[in-house]
């Protein structure tokens, strides 16, 4: 089956606008699926974020009210074992949403100590509770 030229282009201008598509899959309830150039990628709303676990230096997992789990990857130092508070926004502030494969700024809320803000790698979502501490939808 051929595809026309002006079908073909189509296409291509969408995937590379990043239009937001209703999520088809297991997802629901607040997640979206993005359409970019490397094909689809989970998102969500920083302030969906409604608990977290640190689990080192360099890691930290974040829930969503709707019950799914991702993965936040920083560089060295950024979370600590006494961290009070962890609020995640996009990194781009094009778009209102935190996706999987992308970045985020994060501000992390320690006893009696400004905050210290960290650009972040999300991945997810996390299917294991044993890995992240917390709860999943996915479990």
């Amino acid at each position: 089956m051929t595809k026309s030229p002006m079908v073909l282009a189509a296409l291509a201008a969408l995937a590379a606008t990043g239009c937001t598509a209703p999520n088809s899959g297991g997802y629901g309830g607040g997640m979206t699926q993005v359409l970019g150039p490397q094909g689809p990628s989970t998102c969500f709303f920083g302030q969906d974020v409604n608990n977290f676990n640190v689990r080192d230096r360099q890691t930290a997992y974040v829930s969503t009210r709707q019950g799914y789990v991702f993965r936040l990857d920083s560089p060295p130092n950024c979370f600590s074992v006494g961290t009070e508070s962890l609020g995640v926004e996009p990194y781009n502030s094009v778009s209102p949403r935190v996706c999987v494969g992308g970045q985020a700024n994060v501000a992390v809320g320690q006893f009696r100590a400004p905050p210290l803000r960290c650009v972040v790698r999300v991945s997810g979502p996390i299917r294991d509770s044993a890995e992240s501490g917390l709860r999943s939808r996915q479990d």
